[in-house]
């Protein structure tokens, strides 16, 4: 956890730092982060629904055919952890 502005926020891979929730769906929650070592550099990531995983083999296949689809995808706020 990080403290800013006097809230405490959760830290993602020692790199991010969730700060606010910006939107959910049946699979996943999508969070704005800030780049610890670059709090001005923002960036959207998605966490998937431990319900959701656990779901059975299709969400599975989803979720892989998700990821795929992201490794294409080439912009500066999008990032692989």
């Amino acid at each position: 956890m990080v403290e800013l502005s006097g809230k405490k926020y959760p830290v993602l891979n020692d790199q991010y730092t969730l700060c606010k929730q910006l939107g959910e769906g049946q699979t996943s929650k999508v969070y704005l982060a800030k780049k610890i070592a670059n709090q001005d550099e923002k960036v959207a990531v998605k966490v998937m629904k431990k319900e959701y995983l656990a779901s059975g083999d299709e969400a599975k296949k989803s979720i892989v055919s998700e990821i795929k689809i992201l490794e294409q995808i080439r912009h500066d706020s999008i990032v692989s952890i």
